[in-house]
């Protein structure tokens, strides 16, 4: 441990949005340094050079979040899981000859194993937060890497998971309405649910960090500009049902470990406090860093929102962008929100796994969300066409795709034994 944050110490090129002061949640923050992306590294060595993957990381100060550093550090799964800019500009130059003979879909962005989530009512891919429109490879590269870098930590075959996801891609491609029993890891993360809202309440007040007192002023005006949103989508709701019991910076977390996150806790339908709903606000993440994306094509600032509903399904009701008042500076990134749910699971891959057949299952069920997913409502009413074009781009280039997932997996492991030996290299 203190190998790692002895190189943690010496990676501070600027400050990270996280560990700057406390701030109000929905808000405008106090004027901070503010960490650019990295800039783009030439083609050739984003497309060969393993090291261009962990270099991605160089500007965060992991020293204030030494327990972050510790987790990514201690299994490639968790240190692919951080890289996810670095690794999607990897596939832009990996692709960079064909890009233009590849149509652009809803892209989750950042699709791998734990993002697979569960609740009472649904389950599959969640976390939006990088969702914009792309070349399908992105996707298809990401989760196809998560497979074989999580059946190698567990001691599996590496082939069956990645022929079941792709599988499963072009069944829905060629059939939407295509479905499959749920995977055996759903039924039994619906058994371990508590069914405890008052237990959920503590556990969300307990993540809370206490905010700046003089960070109140601009909080309620978020939030009343949130609750504006809120009373025009659904009139049925009243003010009252947005008074807000408590708030505080959130942390936690991997690929988003580093963002400007918030919890809000809201009275709900009534004054008990089981049905008090918890809101969480995050800072639009910046995406300026992969080249080969467009988040204008899911509503630019409306991407994460938009990237919900076309590829999760997602029928939260508190889904909303905030808007950022007039006294803000126009470029800030607004805040987006989603709900909590008491009853909620996602895959744990050292953990909730217990064989190769439950993996290649997952990874079917996935290809075919993604594959329903890339192309719905993007060319509506013309679909079809859209998905006929992605099918022909299997056609053609799905061996060196599938090609492309083993390097990649290779790259992506010796990136992070790179990573690792770098702390050793640096140590006093």
């Amino acid at each position: 441990m203190d190998v790692l944050l002895a190189i943690a110490a010496r990676r501070r090129a600027a400050l990270i949005l996280a560990a700057a002061a406390s701030i109000g949640c929905l808000a405008k923050h106090p004027p901070v340094a503010r960490p650019r992306p990295t800039p783009a590294a030439p083609a050739a060595r984003l497309a060969h050079d393993p090291s261009a993957l962990h270099r991605s990381l160089d500007h965060y100060d992991f020293a204030t979040q030494p327990h972050l550093l510790q987790r990514i550090a201690a299994s490639p799964f968790q240190y692919f899981r951080f890289t996810n800019p670095g690794f999607a500009a990897a596939i832009c130059a990996a692709f960079e000859d064909i890009l233009p003979a590849l149509p652009a879909v809803n892209l989750h962005g950042d699709a791998h194993l734990e993002q697979f989530a569960v609740t009472d009512a649904s389950f599959g891919l969640v976390d939006f937060d990088d969702a914009v429109g792309g070349p399908a490879v992105i996707d298809l590269l990401r989760f196809g890497v998560s497979l074989q870098i999580a059946a190698r930590e567990r001691g599996w075959t590496a082939d069956e998971a990645p022929n079941r996801f792709f599988a499963g891609y072009q069944a829905a491609l060629e059939a939407p309405a295509t479905e499959a029993p749920p995977p055996a890891f759903v039924a039994r993360a619906r058994q371990s649910f508590a069914r405890d809202p008052k237990g959920f309440i503590a556990r969300c007040d307990a993540l809370m960090e206490p905010p700046l007192a003089r960070d109140q002023a601009e909080t309620d005006a978020g939030l009343k500009r949130y609750v504006e949103v809120m009373l025009e989508q659904s009139p049925e709701l009243t003010p009252a049902f947005f008074e807000m019991k408590r708030y505080g910076r959130l942390r936690g977390g991997v690929g988003s470990a580093l963002d400007q996150r918030f919890l809000i806790r809201i009275e709900g339908p009534t004054r008990a406090l089981e049905d008090d709903v918890v809101l969480e606000a995050k800072e639009l993440r910046e995406l300026r860093s992969v080249p080969c994306v467009q988040a204008s094509l899911l509503g630019g600032r409306f991407r994460t929102i938009v990237g919900s509903a076309r590829l999760g399904g997602n029928d939260d009701p508190f889904l909303a962008v905030v808007p950022r008042g007039p006294e803000e500076a126009p470029d800030d990134p607004p805040f987006w929100v989603q709900s909590w749910q008491a009853d909620y699971r996602e895959l744990d891959v050292a953990h909730d796994l217990t064989s190769a057949d439950e993996l290649a299952e997952l990874a079917y069920q996935v290809g075919l969300q993604l594959g329903r997913g890339h192309i719905q409502k993007l060319a509506t009413p013309f679909d079809y066409q859209l998905r006929r074009a992605v099918r022909d781009m299997l056609r053609d280039y799905g061996p060196r795709i599938r090609a492309t997932v083993d390097s990649m997996t290779e790259r992506t492991l010796a990136s992070f034994q790179q990573f690792r030996d770098e702390a050793a290299r640096d140590a006093p």
